[in-house]
């Protein structure tokens, strides 16, 4: 299933651009390659049990991801010391919410409960870097949105797996390149991120059905606080 969501991913993405040249001579068109090593490391995640090693194996990519993703800001505004704080904060979130996530999967009431939530948060990524100013990212969001889709319905014919570590990646990369490439603002990426932590709080609620509907709830909260705040800060028409 992992797989599955990455190279439908990478598939989506080479759509829109086209097959690109190694290294890439816009460092977003790295994303695709994000998706495929993530997706080697959740299948790699299959047969390594210590929760610690696979959370390792993820930051490590998340940290040369990254670094390659954000490769025009090393050169032009940061200094080495900054640049790596950056990149170490960033995969470190990366890594927290591929442990929300998978946390998130294991303890749904229902085989598409998790994928909803992904779901709403990926569309309302989409929706955000839309309104700040890149469309071409939000169209990768929206490609990521149904690469969630599609391993859902893989998910729902009794196929096991856990996909935090390419969904991870990928959306903190997105809001990443929306932050310094694009107009999306820090609270706004922030909240979009940290939804799927929101979503855990209904882990107390006892009745499924209730706890169902207050996962939706506080996971699509701060999606919708996100929009407006991207609305409310996105870039004036021109007419």
């Amino acid at each position: 299933m992992c797989a599955a969501l990455g190279f439908g991913y990478a598939a989506g993405h080479f759509l829109i651009t086209g097959l690109t040249k190694l290294p890439p001579t816009d460092t977003t068109n790295w994303l695709p390659y994000l998706g495929l090593a993530a997706a080697t490391a959740g299948v790699a995640g299959l047969f390594v049990r210590p929760p610690v090693v696979r959370g390792l194996l993820l930051g490590v990519i998340s940290i040369g991801g990254l670094r390659l993703l954000l490769a025009p800001v090393f050169r032009n505004t940061w200094t080495v010391g900054i640049g790596w704080l950056w990149v170490g904060s960033l995969a470190a979130a990366t890594v927290l919410l591929g442990v929300t996530l998978s946390v998130l999967n294991r303890s749904a009431s229902y085989k598409f409960e998790a994928s909803l939530c992904l779901l709403i948060v990926s569309a309302g990524s989409a929706g955000a870097l839309i309104l700040s100013g890149s469309l071409l990212l939000g169209q990768f969001a929206l490609v990521l949105t149904g690469a969630i889709a599609g391993a859902s319905i893989v998910q729902l014919r009794g196929v096991v797996g856990d996909c935090g570590a390419v969904v991870a990646l990928l959306l903190v990369a997105l809001l990443a390149s929306g932050y310094f490439f694009a107009d999306l603002k820090a609270p706004a990426a922030a909240l979009l991120a940290a939804a799927p932590l929101f979503a855990l709080l209904a882990n107390r609620v006892s009745r499924s059905s209730l706890r169902f509907a207050v996962r939706l709830f506080l996971v699509s909260a701060p999606v919708l606080v996100a929009l407006l705040l991207a609305f409310r800060s996105s870039p004036p028409l021109d007419y």
